[in-house]
């Protein structure tokens, strides 16, 4: 299973956690960065893969809300 991280975590934290076979890709390494989060989560939906996030108010549409992963604080 591939993971989306959010642009707010490095890349660095995406390449460590391939090193433990999670695999895992990071916005920036996407291309992505200082895409709306709407325009992210939507590809990641696209394409199948849980997106990792720090928040979730900025994400409108409440039918996708189970493909992020929500971390508080």
């Amino acid at each position: 299973m591939n993971i989306l991280l959010d642009e707010m975590y490095p890349p660095a934290l995406a390449s460590a956690l391939r090193e433990y076979g999670i695999e895992t890709l990071a916005v920036a390494e996407q291309g992505l960065a200082g895409r709306p989060d709407a325009d992210v989560l939507a590809g990641a939906v696209a394409d199948g893969i849980p997106y990792l996030a720090s928040v979730v108010a900025t994400f409108p549409d409440e039918a996708v809300v189970d493909r992020i992963i929500y971390l508080d604080g």
